[in-house]
């Protein structure tokens, strides 16, 4: 495998998460950064934007974690 890596970083997305109450209640900002380890060989011989990774949905993905159900731990 190629050692490639795609990193998306400061995601921000409100939400309602902790082990407090207060923060449950008030809900906060929180911010996330993602790396992936990939192979980048395709993408970059044919320079076709399917053959990579979307970052919009990169995005997307981690908004969902970020703005759902109220967890403990984000770690």
């Amino acid at each position: 495998m190629s050692d490639d890596w795609i990193r998306v970083r400061k995601i921000r997305a409100y939400g309602y998460h902790g082990i407090f109450p207060e923060e449950r209640i008030l809900g906060q900002i929180f911010e996330a950064d993602v790396e992936l380890r990939v192979d980048l060989t395709r993408p970059a011989q044919s320079d076709d934007p399917a053959d990579t990774i979307d970052y919009v949905d990169v995005y997307r993905v981690v908004e969902r974690l970020l703005t759902g159900p109220p967890q403990n731990l984000l770690e």
